[in-house]
């Protein structure tokens, strides 16, 4: 288990008193190591120094913890930013008190097991030992403090980027199931007003474009992933496209030409979809009949590349109009499932009497 995620959990007073264990038992493990090493050149009686350790490592480790209850007392982490001069000043403060009694009694500890004289002189009398056997008993707390204080403070600023980060999530997950149900019931509503037409014009003709119908309200019902295999959406907007056909006869020709490659690739549902409402509503009104349609989709350098052509001219749906509003949603997905990597182009100044959009996305 890595050490970041040993010394730290979710917030909650259990787990904030766990990570407070955890973190004392890793650091005075720590100090009994190093004090072992540090002071063994000057008494090297290990047996007789080990209880002084262990005794001045647990009387840290809970006024540590006293000063923690009390620091966490009046700046709770959350909503507390971080103030580096309030920390260093507490620490400081905190760290006086038991820096100045254990100066004070061990000298007394080391003479009851039997250490050097010279030692003990020196730890009472020699103002250079004093100071460094002092500097060593302040340093230990203090560093201890700061260490634990910003460590607290700096796992409550990455809990709130979690937080953050899952709410921004959620909240791009509705979004995009609003996108899709909004997608959806634009292309319901289109196929529809063709079955409606072709129903006064040619009813016995109605068989072929129910069951086309069916089939689309299949895909529609069935898919609940936010990305699935393109055939999909290919075999969906194959049903509208037949839909039209039978609707406009001679006035629309459609062909689809979907690489098995591309087939197979997981993409957003619907992306196809309006961009062939936009092509059939604008090119019935500026393309010379019969109106084209060509889908193609094909992988090529890790991206899938599908275009919508038409014959005819550009004409980008208003804001209010069912198909203006479906690219505008139709863009926003891709800006939240594909942030600065995908494309949603159009073109139409090629002189060859053919509109094209097209979409670019990373393949997963």
């Amino acid at each position: 288990m890595p050490l970041a995620s040993f010394l730290t959990r979710p917030a909650g007073p259990a787990s904030m008193i766990r990570s407070l264990w955890r973190w004392q038992l890793v650091c005075w493990l720590a100090f009994l190591l190093f004090e072992q090493v540090l002071f063994g050149t000057f008494f090297p009686m290990w047996g007789q120094r080990l209880p002084i350790t262990v005794g001045f490592a647990l009387a840290l480790g809970l006024w540590t913890t006293a000063i923690e209850f009390v620091y966490r007392a009046i700046w709770p982490p959350a909503g507390n930013p971080t103030n580096f001069l309030r920390t260093v000043l507490f620490s400081l403060v905190a760290c006086l008190p038991i820096s100045v009694v254990e100066m004070d009694i061990s000298p007394h500890l080391y003479r009851a097991v039997g250490a050097d004289p010279e030692l003990i002189y020196s730890l009472c009398f020699i103002e250079s030992a004093r100071i460094s056997s002092y500097l060593f008993w302040f340093g230990t707390p203090f560093v201890w403090c700061l260490s634990r204080f910003f460590f607290l403070e700096w796992t409550e600023r990455l809990r709130q980027e979690r937080e953050a980060a899952r709410t921004l999530i959620a909240s791009q997950h509705r979004e995009l199931s609003l996108l899709r149900s909004q997608l959806n019931v634009h292309f319901l509503f289109n196929a529809l007003n063709s079955l409606i037409a072709y129903a006064d014009y040619d009813p016995k003709q109605l068989k072929p474009l129910v069951h086309a119908m069916s089939d689309y309200l299949r895909f529609c019902l069935e898919a609940r992933e936010e990305k699935a295999p393109l055939q999909q959406e290919i075999d969906a907007v194959g049903n509208y496209l037949k839909i039209e056909h039978l609707r406009h006869l001679d006035a629309l020709v459609y062909e689809i030409d979907c690489t098995p490659e591309a087939a197979g690739t997981h993409a957003p549902i619907p992306i196809l979809q309006p961009l062939i409402e936009n092509a059939l509503r604008y090119g019935l009104k500026t393309s010379p009949r019969p109106l084209r349609i060509r889908v193609t989709a094909r992988v090529e350098d890790g991206h899938l590349h599908a275009e919508i052509a038409n014959t005819g001219k550009w004409l980008p749906g208003g804001k209010s109009d069912s198909t203006g509003v479906g690219l505008a949603n139709l863009r926003r997905k891709l800006d939240l499932l594909y942030p600065d990597r995908s494309r949603l182009t159009h073109e139409s100044e090629a002189g060859d009497g053919w509109v094209r959009a097209r979409i670019i996305l990373p393949v997963d």
